[in-house]
């Protein structure tokens, strides 16, 4: 049982990584680096501006992943702890630019182990067109996994443009999502659903701007649906997302699996990181 269990760990090991780069699940990175702009939009409607990224920019993040994977041997739990940083560049006025994802630690929790995944994290860049369309490529890392590790860094990436509204709004106002998700640990290819702003929270006893959303699989897309749901906060004053969690349904390791991730903004320096 341990050497399965061990294996399993290796395989989970390439899909866990999403997030990291989480987000650039926001990784936020786009989104970390967007602009509420003047006037909060709570009581009156207000544009979510987002401020060109500027080369050279240096974000930093932690990202957990729960996952509950559906095997023959029966549900397997894995817990992925992860902390890296995102560095923006070739950033232009068009709207192009790339993040370049690095991670700093990995630690993976399987079958009550502790495995370090550090070496099998690769480097990861994500590159978004002046037209609107996402890439990934990969360096080092693990041939077999890798994939899945960009899949999950690129989706994060695209959050800002795949979540955020595109007119001004208010709290309690709502506008519909239609996405592609490269993300397979968490939804389908195609996702659907409502995001809202649903007012004024506290995170780390600093105000901030709170988004719910829920997307479900394409209803004209084949094969299994799934449902998902998430929320960020936002720094009024400043835009960027300093928490984003998402869950729901998906796949890891090959099989069918239920899947959290949370990924909190840390400071550019670890000695300004955050205490819980």
């Amino acid at each position: 049982m341990a050497d399965n269990l061990l294996q399993f760990g290796t395989n989970f090991i390439w899909l866990r990584q999403p997030l990291g780069s989480a987000l650039c699940l926001f990784c936020l990175a786009p989104l970390l680096a967007l602009s509420v702009g003047a006037g909060s939009p709570i009581e009156e409607a207000a544009a979510v501006k987002r401020p060109a990224l500027k080369s050279g920019d240096i974000h930093r993040f932690q990202l957990t992943l729960n996952i509950k994977a559906h095997t023959p041997m029966g549900d397997q739990s894995v817990k992925v702890a992860e902390t890296y940083n995102t560095t923006v560049k070739e950033a232009t006025a068009n709207g192009s630019y790339s993040l370049v994802y690095k991670f700093e630690a990995g630690k993976a929790i399987v079958g009550g182990m502790d495995v370090d995944i550090l070496s099998f994290l690769p480097v990861v860049t994500v590159t978004r067109g002046a037209d609107g369309k996402y890439s990934a490529k990969t360096e080092g890392g693990n041939e077999e996994g890798n994939a899945e590790v960009a899949g999950v860094l690129q989706q994060l990436t695209a959050n800002a443009d795949n979540l955020l509204p595109s007119k001004p709004v208010k709290a309690g106002d709502k506008w519909k999502l239609a996405y592609a998700n490269a993300n397979g640990m968490i939804g389908s290819a195609k996702l659907q659903g409502e995001a809202e702003l649903t007012g004024k929270e506290r995170y780390r006893d600093n105000e901030t701007l709170r988004v719910k959303f829920t997307a479900d699989s394409d209803e004209k897309e084949p094969g299994d649906k799934t449902h998902t749901e998430g929320m960020f906060d936002i720094n009024p004053t400043s835009g960027e997302i300093v928490k984003f969690s998402h869950k729901g349904s998906g796949t890891f390791a090959g099989g069918k699996a239920n899947v959290e991730l949370v990924v909190s903004a840390l400071g550019k320096d670890p000695k300004d990181d955050p205490k819980e």
